[in-house]
């Protein structure tokens, strides 16, 4: 679908990043809605754009963790 409405879309994204962070259920249940405006399709997108920052943040501190078992493994030798 196309954006006809940019600002209403930068709402929505802004407004589903905020409610993604400290209200999820609450996201949950307006994605829930049928409707497909522009701020409804920025909140579809805020969100994943939310899981995916969250989950690249999760990984990082993977890898942070890994790297740090590794040069302690290393010193022990």
């Amino acid at each position: 679908m196309e954006i006809t409405n940019e600002q209403q879309y930068i709402n929505g994204v802004n407004h589903a990043y905020i409610l993604a962070q400290h209200q999820p259920t609450l996201l949950k249940q307006l994605l829930e809605s049928k409707t497909q405006n522009d701020y409804f399709i920025g909140l579809q997108d805020g969100q994943r754009m939310y899981e995916q920052n969250r989950s690249k943040s999760r990984l990082q501190q993977l890898n942070k963790i890994k790297g740090n078992k590794a040069k302690d493994k290393d010193q022990e030798r």
